[in-house]
């Protein structure tokens, strides 16, 4: 069943921390479900891997909603804390930012979907970035992987992955501007 190249990263984990789980037709589907809404991220699914020695594949996607919580490693010894959990691996990202790239990642977390540069100029320019410096600042939030770039007929779109867009969007609302930004991207 480990064929599926999704589930092999989850699978070796889960040996170490969750000896009883077992690999059967069903739960790969699941797993490889986790893994897609876990966005690839290798730590992610580490995390979600350790989580299956208390619960099962469904129950961990079931809770993803809240990944932030869910995938917490406090126990771990010997690595940094940044790197026990999810959250503080976005944050470290997060710290590494200048502050109109954390204020424009912020913002750009009302886009559920792709956006274009006009998008996000519109829709997050403002106080604290001007709108001839979001180009920039994109291609900052680019360069730091942040956001997921890709090209349609000519045209660049700009994407977060959700574990990234949620992060910007608790931010948000911790600066007090998910009202006034979420009315702009409604009415762009």
């Amino acid at each position: 069943m480990t064929h599926y190249e999704a589930v092999t990263l989850p699978v070796d984990r889960a040996a170490a921390s969750a000896p009883n789980f077992r690999i059967t037709r069903h739960s790969c589907g699941v797993v490889a479900q986790l893994c897609g809404r876990l966005d690839g991220i290798p730590l992610a699914i580490e995390l979600a891997a350790v989580r299956l020695g208390t619960l099962s594949a469904e129950e961990i996607l079931d809770r993803l909603d809240d990944r932030f919580q869910l995938l917490a490693d406090n126990g771990t010894q010997g690595t940094p804390r940044h790197h026990r959990t999810l959250r503080g691996v976005v944050s470290w990202s997060h710290d590494l930012c200048t502050e109109h790239e954390r204020l424009l990642w912020a913002r750009l977390s009302v886009f559920s979907g792709g956006f274009d540069l006009e998008a996000a100029e519109a829709v997050c320019s403002g106080t604290g970035i001007d709108r001839q410096d979001v180009m920039d600042v994109l291609a900052g939030l680019a360069h730091k992987s942040i956001l997921v770039v890709s090209t349609l007929g000519g045209r660049t779109r700009y994407s977060l992955l959700e574990t990234i867009r949620q992060y910007g969007r608790q931010r948000l609302v911790d600066l007090g501007q998910d009202t006034a930004v979420r009315r702009r991207h409604r009415d762009h």
